[in-house]
């Protein structure tokens, strides 16, 4: 807890970044990371393969983009800096860690705080109010020409400070519901004017298993009913074993992760289990 207060204080952040709770969304994903390394390890693994196999079909090797950079948990830095001449990471908050990371990596990588929502300061000023998400989404201007931008496990997070924010605020759930489903459908159609390639991992359903056999499992969509056009591989996230939110609780995530498809659909290569067989594995 000592670690975790300490990392909070020193984060740096923006005062509507800070408000709204990011930074102690950011250290709480930290601590989890932590606590949960080895069953997070098959996610990690799985996304960083994605962002590769995209990385292969990049147009050139000068610049890679992060969207949702955080930790670096789906971003294989290493391997990105060693491919590419410049590598920027991109995110509402930059933790210390992963600062200290890029300084290893090399002189080509640099960190960019941006509110990739472009909500939080009127929503800071106005809690009261709805938002008016920008559409498209504000990228960073280099990341429309970049060779690689890899929205790394973002998509899904666009919504969550905001939501919390409106729902103390007095805002309904249908106006929560509305701003979260703009937010992401902005996210895709900025991807979709990158003219490079574009990989995107993202959590697209959630779901809640009790392992003591009492009642079925339970399903959200994390997406608020977007599908993006994805071609690569799906993948379950072990969130949560028994344990970490509930003694007989297990929360796992589907996870897409692949080249984004502008026009739509999605193409997935069969990669261990099938979906259904994964969608109705017993809990261990």
């Amino acid at each position: 807890m000592l670690a975790e207060w300490i990392l909070a204080l020193t984060t740096p952040a923006p005062p509507a970044t800070r408000r709204l709770g990011l930074v102690h969304d950011t250290v709480a994903l930290w601590a989890r990371s932590r606590r949960q390394a080895r069953a997070w390890a098959p996610h990690r693994e799985q996304a960083q393969a994605a962002v590769l196999r995209v990385a292969d079909q990049a147009p050139g090797e000068g610049l890679a983009v992060v969207l949702g950079a955080g930790w670096l948990l789906e971003v294989p830095l290493e391997a990105l800096a060693a491919r590419f001449q410049q590598v920027v990471l991109v995110d509402a908050v930059i933790p210390w860690p992963t600062r200290l990371a890029i300084r290893r990596a090399g002189p080509g990588v640099r960190v960019l705080e941006t509110d990739l929502t472009g909500i939080l300061g009127p929503l800071a000023a106005s809690p009261a109010t709805e938002p008016v998400v920008p559409d498209p989404a504000l990228f960073p201007p280099i990341a429309r020409a970049a060779d690689l931008v890899v929205s790394a496990n973002v998509l899904s997070q666009l919504a969550v400070a905001p939501r919390r924010w409106m729902e103390r605020a007095g805002q309904d759930g249908a106006a929560q519901d509305r701003v979260a489903r703009a937010l992401i459908d902005a996210h895709l159609a900025a991807l979709a004017q990158c003219s490079g390639a574009v990989c995107l991992i993202t959590d697209f359903e959630r779901e809640e298993r009790a392992t003591d056999g009492a009642g079925a499992a339970s399903r959200v969509d994390l997406l608020f009913g977007a599908r993006p056009g994805v071609e690569g591989t799906r993948w379950w996230w072990d969130l949560a074993p028994p344990g970490e939110e509930g003694r007989h609780l297990r929360v796992r995530h589907r996870v897409m992760g692949g080249r984004f498809l502008a026009e739509g659909g999605g193409r997935f290569l069969p990669e261990g289990p099938s979906d259904a067989a994964l969608a109705c594995a017993p809990v261990p």
